[in-house]
């Protein structure tokens, strides 16, 4: 199997700070937003 991980951005910038620090930023947004909508799924109680 190839290495792909350098198709679009160099080996140097995968690995820089800014670059991971986004990468972050973007996963925990991820599942945040997975979160929000899978909390939408489930039906409120009613009294």
């Amino acid at each position: 199997m190839t290495n792909l991980a350098g198709i679009f951005f160099s080996d140097g910038t995968l690995k820089s700070g800014w670059f991971q620090v986004m990468a972050t930023f973007v996963a925990i947004n991820t599942l945040v937003y997975a979160g929000l909508s899978l909390a939408k799924l489930i039906p409120r109680r009613r009294e």
